[in-house]
């Protein structure tokens, strides 16, 4: 008999929802051991793309999962497919402290910084990932590829209680042959790159750019932009008015250089003293 997630594991309580998945905690039944499974269904009226398209992004993102290993990137457990009710189940590792979204939106209400500390943290975790996704290799015809994550945002980041976070989705992550770079549009957002909103082509700085806002709007408590791209004034962000240190405020500047040619990248900042302490001191505890 064929495995489902139902046969599989029992399904819990919704902990989380987005545009495109719900999530619940699951249990496997000959375990007390807490997972989370992604539920997307892919079929019908209200998606923003054709069944097809999404199933395969679906598809496209396992086959990333299963073949990336970063502490920063969720396990994946199992995953199955239901051609009957159009529903795709990814089962992962559990993160238990909701998402950075989440987490700004409670300091933001309680009007409360969030503690440099901790932004640097959660900092230095992100260079680490996205370096290791935008790091090239070479495949079996010898092409130098490299991972675009193309998605960054505050919901996508999940965390831990221990301080670890997790990219939650590479479903619009592409892989790109270098020195190639992406032309098709992707739908405007307050941490899309300049150079992707003007549908020119972009590559792993584009990461950068938004990894630079969702650093912003932590220390600001407020997003940075909105999605029709940077607003005269907004640049360079002023953090140390905020009671953040000038050495935060020139790592997010460095990130949010509108030309991409001076643009930091995410590879050359994971390097930076500072950050290498603050994602060290996590996973030291993880």
């Amino acid at each position: 008999m064929a495995h489902t997630l139902e046969s599989d594991y029992t399904k819990g309580a919704l902990i989380g929802e987005g545009r495109f998945a719900k999530v619940f905690l699951c249990i496997p039944p000959d375990s007390g051991d807490l997972y989370a499974v992604k539920e997307v269904v892919y079929g019908g009226p209200d998606q923003e793309c054709s069944s097809e398209a999404l199933l395969a992004m679906l598809r496209k993102e396992a086959n990333l999962f299963s073949r990336l290993a970063h502490r920063c990137l969720p396990k994946t457990v199992s995953v199955y497919n239901n051609p009957l009710t159009s529903t795709w189940h990814t089962v992962i590792e559990l993160f238990d402290n909701g998402d950075l979204a989440t987490m700004i939106s409670e300091y933001s209400q309680a009007n409360v910084r969030i503690p440099e500390e901790r932004v640097l943290e959660i900092f230095g975790q992100l260079t680490d990932v996205l370096a290791y996704l935008h790091e090239t290799y070479k495949t079996d015809s010898a092409e130098v590829h490299q991972i675009v994550h193309r998605n960054l945002r505050p919901e996508n980041i999940l965390l831990k209680l221990n301080g670890l976070i997790g990219l939650a989705t590479l479903r619009l992550a592409e892989e790109q042959e270098l020195p190639r770079r992406h032309m098709d549009r992707l739908a405007p957002s307050p941490y899309l790159a300049p150079e992707a909103l003007a549908g020119e082509p972009y590559g792993a700085m584009a990461d950068a750019w938004s990894l630079g806002c969702i650093i912003s709007e932590m220390c600001t408590l407020e997003r940075l932009f909105d999605a029709s791209g940077p607003a005269p004034g907004k640049l360079p962000v002023n953090l140390t008015g905020l009671g953040y240190s000038k050495t935060l405020e020139v790592l997010v500047n460095a990130l949010l250089q509108e030309n991409v040619n001076v643009r930091c990248s995410v590879v050359d900042m994971r390097h930076n003293p500072v950050l290498i302490q603050a994602r060290s001191a996590v996973f030291i505890r993880d």
